[in-house]
């Protein structure tokens, strides 16, 4: 029974990671790309906020791997646009 269970994750596992290939190219894309969206959000709500403060809530620690996400989030919407 055990073993059965053991191959299901597997296969669950394997499907979402092949999804998660196709969809965004991998789980980080995904997760950075989320983080990104949100930082848009929050500077939406939060017109004033400075911009440390707005890399750190977005999840991200540094101004240059917030930089190489935001220019990769904004590639991807470009060639989904095109």
């Amino acid at each position: 029974y055990e073993q059965m269970l053991d191959a299901l994750d597997e296969k669950d596992r394997s499907y979402v990671s092949a999804l998660m290939i196709k969809t965004h190219g991998s789980f980080l894309v995904y997760v950075n790309h989320l983080r990104i969206e949100y930082s848009i959000l929050l500077q939406d709500e939060n017109p004033d906020i400075k911009q440390a403060d707005l890399i750190l809530r977005s999840g991200f620690n540094n101004r240059n791997s917030y930089k190489k996400w935001l220019e990769s989030y904004e590639e991807s919407k470009k060639s989904k646009n095109q």
